[in-house]
């Protein structure tokens, strides 16, 4: 605490004396601006001087000269659109064109296969079956259509055999089926229950 007063009291010790030297150089510099065959005014001029109003000339001011443009007769300043201002350069990307995928065209469903003259027709309580042969010992699929109240349940379609099964939840029906020197062999299962 008292280095901290030590320190205050220095600095208001160098506050007063640069005070007192500020003074002392505008006092010499006033003495040497002022003549010295002026003579001093006495305190009830000064009153005076001060009592009395002074007017001073307004200055002049020169104004730069504008001119103002006035639409044309008959145009008045709320209907003369407002100038605009140029717009700014802009940078214009490069157009580029963007062709359109083509919608995708679905092919009709193909309907169902039907049967030709030359295929072996095998016909069972539950459902048909349609094969033919395909060189020597290939079998093909062409068709099966179970008959009414009956679904297919089983469908295996190979080049070595073929096997389809009808149910209709009292019955089943099973076709096999496979070719031997070009002739279709088929075999036929009836069961009573779902097989």
């Amino acid at each position: 605490m008292r280095r901290r007063l030590l320190v205050v009291g220095v600095w208001l010790a160098g506050a007063g004396i640069a005070v007192a030297v500020s003074f002392a150089a505008v006092a010499r510099v006033a003495n040497g601006v002022t003549p010295s065959n002026v003579a001093a005014l006495s305190p009830r001029a000064i009153e005076h001087a001060l009592a009395t109003p002074t007017t001073r000339p307004s200055p002049r001011v020169a104004l730069p000269s504008t001119t103002v443009s006035l639409p044309p007769p008959g145009v008045t300043e709320s209907t003369a659109p407002p100038p605009t201002p140029p717009a700014p350069p802009t940078s214009i990307p490069p157009r580029t064109s963007v062709s359109a995928p083509a919608p995708a065209v679905t092919a009709p469903p193909s309907p169902p296969a039907t049967p030709k003259a030359h295929d072996t027709v095998t016909t069972s309580r539950g459902g048909t079956l349609w094969t033919s042969c395909s060189g020597a010992t290939a079998i093909v699929y062409v068709a099966a259509v179970p008959k009414s109240g009956y679904q297919r349940t089983v469908d295996v379609e190979a080049p070595s055999g073929i096997e389809q099964q009808f149910s209709n939840g009292t019955h089943s029906s099973q076709i096999r089926a496979s070719c031997s020197d070009g002739v279709v062999h088929t075999e036929v299962e009836e069961e009573a229950g779902d097989g």
